[in-house]
């Protein structure tokens, strides 16, 4: 690997990373929001 892809590499693996957490965080928090609701509206 040279030195001129190894940042492209890199950056595709951070994008990538991003993509998956932020994608896990919003499901996450939709099925959040989703539980609070059921708790809030059984309460």
């Amino acid at each position: 690997m040279t030195a001129s892809t190894y940042p492209n590499y890199a950056s595709k693996i951070t994008k990538g990373y991003f993509l998956q957490t932020t994608t896990f965080y919003k499901s996450n928090s939709y099925i959040n929001s989703l539980l609070l609701l059921y708790q809030f509206t059984t309460s």
